[in-house]
């Protein structure tokens, strides 16, 4: 480093910027240690191994598993063995996701798509809690005391107990069956709507019947200060369990922490992710020296204290998603699969049995953040720019969000649609013969032009493009 570079301002932190600056330079053109590799139809990945077969009866009865989990757990209906719904009971409310609309640029607090007015919802928010209050057999379940009237802690307790695990095993079919995967701290900062004071808006939405997740950080931004935002869309078996459970089972936890909890109790709760059963831990009311606080009321004999929420459905960390994904994938394909090691072995099979070859290059720019060479097209060139500032700045919708542009979405998803066939869900192949029908005739004519080509005799078609019968052409142009 030379004085007249920096203007006689040389400064240790000048050589450490500058050694980092060489040192991403080298990192892009230098290729690290291999983690993955292929035996047959196995992939072995860090001394472990599983096959594509035993990895998609993984995410299809995962997918059963947790829609089991979710009507029978969360949303307490009375189902049998085959998570049916049994007759003579409560019944789910019916849901169409094609008919469902979003706005993403609506960037209110509180909004998500459930309080879109044309999708109505109003119903469903306390659709549960009706019930528990209503029917016999759930008021038994939830409520103690000579009345009835009183949240039965061990009830609740063991409530939310069953939503916690229904929540990791819908976690983990999400994150296996979205496609590209996200990492630990991206998984963790998504919500699911617009916070107050704008400290953080949604990265949960619905397009033309499929939920995606989409997250706005990535490894790079602390080098280069720019937001990528990726789109990571569910099948629509996927997406119909998520909804569910943001519309019916998440306003009755809700329901439970501020009714059953006092809000000073919430405050105080201790964020902690225990991995004990016991989740709840009962308040002493009394001080240490065993006298009653003057501003306390005291409580009646027959009322038993109320419990302190000691966080009932644990944190979200990196280290708590690690350990379930690496829990559900030894249970289901004897391997020990984290979050680091998805992230190697899905674009490995993705890459390999892609059923979409636009879809392959597209997992390029979700991995290594590059461009796709097809942005600049002719239009958006004669504006004077490129494609991607004529997306970001001129004709946008008022219902496209700031961090995003169409193409994107559409690259994305077409990424996510292309996972969800190779994993074989039925919904993804909808469509897809009537697509191949309609490009087959395309097709057809563009093999009949690519052999009338090559058939071509070419000295006969230059003398009659030159209009002179003793035209040839010149060695360098055979």
């Amino acid at each position: 480093m030379s004085l007249s570079t920096l203007k006689d301002h040389a400064t240790p932190i000048n050589r450490m910027l500058r050694l980092r600056t060489l040192a991403r330079t080298l990192g892009k053109h230098a290729a690290p240690a291999g983690l993955v590799s292929w035996d047959r139809d196995k992939i072995l990945i860090n001394r472990q191994s599983f096959s594509l077969d035993r990895l998609r009866s993984m995410i299809q009865g995962l997918c059963e598993a947790v829609r089991l989990m979710l009507l029978r757990d969360v949303l307490l209906l009375n189902v049998d063995e085959t998570g049916r719904i049994r007759k003579g009971g409560a019944t789910i409310p019916e849901l169409s996701l094609e008919t469902l609309t979003d706005r993403p640029g609506e960037l209110s607090a509180g909004y998500s798509f459930l309080k879109e007015p044309g999708n109505a919802f109003s119903d469903w928010e306390h659709w549960l809690l009706k019930r528990v209050t209503g029917e016999a057999v759930l008021r038994e379940r939830f409520f103690t005391g000579e009345n009835g009237d009183q949240w039965c802690s061990g009830g609740v307790a063991a409530y939310m107990k069953r939503v916690r695990r229904s929540k990791e095993a819908l976690f983990v079919l999400v994150h296996l069956s979205a496609g590209a995967p996200a990492r630990g701290t991206e998984i963790t900062s998504i919500l699911c709507e617009n916070e107050q004071n704008s400290m953080g808006y949604r990265g949960i939405f619905i397009e033309t019947g499929l939920v995606s997740f989409t997250t706005t950080y990535h490894k790079g931004y602390s080098f280069s200060k720019k937001i990528k935002t990726i789109h990571r869309y569910v099948a629509r078996e996927v997406s119909e369990l998520v909804v569910y459970f943001l519309g019916l089972g998440r306003p009755f936890c809700l329901d439970l922490l501020r009714m059953h909890y006092s809000d000073d109790e919430s405050e105080e709760e201790d964020h902690v992710d225990d991995d004990d059963d016991n989740e709840l831990t009962h308040h002493d009311s009394s001080s240490a020296s065993g006298e009653e606080s003057e501003y306390e009321r005291p409580r009646p004999s027959h009322v038993p204290p109320k419990p302190r929420l000691a966080n009932a459905e644990g944190t979200w960390g990196t280290d708590r998603i690690r350990r379930v994904l690496r829990q559900y994938t030894h249970d289901y394909i004897d391997a020990k699969i984290g979050t680091r090691e998805w992230r190697h072995a899905y674009p490995a099979i993705h890459r390999e049995l892609a059923k979409d070859e636009k879809a392959r290059e597209h997992i390029e720019t979700i991995y290594y953040n590059q461009s796709d060479g097809s942005q600049d097209d002719a239009q958006a060139l004669q504006s004077g720019h490129t494609r991607q500032t004529e997306e970001m700045n001129y004709g946008r919708s008022t219902l496209e969000s700031p961090f995003q542009t169409e193409v994107e979405r559409e690259r994305f998803r077409r990424v996510s649609i292309d996972w969800h066939r190779i994993v074989r869900f039925a919904s993804a192949w909808e469509g897809w013969d009537e697509d191949a029908c309609a490009l087959a005739p395309m097709q057809k004519k563009q093999n009949q032009r690519w052999h009338a080509l090559k058939t071509a005799d070419l000295h006969q078609e230059f003398r009659e493009l030159m209009g002179r019968p003793d035209a040839v052409l010149r060695p360098q142009q055979e």
